[in-house]
Parts: structure tokens; C-alpha cells; sequence
């Protein structure tokens, strides 16, 4: 728990959600609160998936492939296991 708290504060970039702080009863990791939720319901969302703009999605797509590549060239690389 130690190790993946010190390792996420260590983590600073805009396309990841942030590590605010820890809890020890219960034991927890506090994480940056996104207002819209996760991108990927929001996306699937039928009502909001034909009204984003075709650049909005590209975008997204952008700055997901960045914040990737961030891990993957992290010091030591970073190896996740889910993207949300």
C-alpha cells in the first residue's frame, strides 16, 4: 500500500486523476474527484454519444495516447492495469 501511495503522489500529469491523500481506517487511497465520472460512461452514454463533436473525440483520444506514453516512459515504465 505504501509503495503504490508514494508512486502515485510521484505521478503529476493532466490526463491522470491525482492522489489527494490516504486514509488508514480503512485503509484507502483519496483520489482527485472528476465531476462528470469516468470518461468511458460518458462516452457510452446513448443520450451523449452522437452529440460530441468528432474533435472532441480525437482530442480525447490525444490526450489519452499522451497520458499513456507518460506511464509507459515513467522511470521505472509503468505497467497499469485498467484505464478508466
Amino acid at each position: 500500500f505504501r509503495r503504490e501511495a508514494q508512486l502515485m503522489h510521484a505521478l503529476k500529469h493532466p490526463g491522470l486523476v491525482g492522489l489527494m491523500g490516504i486514509t488508514l481506517q480503512p485503509l484507502s487511497l483519496v483520489q482527485e474527484y472528476m465531476e462528470l465520472g469516468a470518461l468511458d460512461r460518458y462516452l457510452i452514454d446513448p443520450e451523449r454519444q452522437n452529440r460530441i463533436p468528432i474533435q472532441l473525440k480525437f482530442q480525447f483520444s490525444l490526450d489519452i495516447a499522451r497520458a499513456i506514453n507518460f506511464l509507459h516512459t515513467f522511470d521505472p515504465p509503468i505497467i497499469h492495469r485498467d484505464l478508466k
